[in-house]
């Protein structure tokens, strides 16, 4: 069974999956360049590390926490 965050992104418009992934591409960059890791970037927007790893391409490829 599906969760309901998966079905809604999987029936996203392709314009907007594609604004939601440069997004990520836009945080990833952010957080990298004021060198905080997932932990930090995690407290700064709120939410857990674990739901901040939901978010691929927000955390990028890098894995300090």
């Amino acid at each position: 069974m599906m969760s309901e965050s998966s079905l809604a992104l999987t029936s996203l418009p392709p314009e907007a999956a594609g604004s939601l992934a440069t997004l990520g591409e836009h945080l990833a960059l952010a957080r990298l360049r004021r060198n905080e890791s997932q932990r930090q970037w995690a407290i700064r927007i709120g939410v857990s590390v674990p739901t901040l790893m939901c978010y691929p391409l927000a955390t990028h490829s890098d894995t300090r926490r």
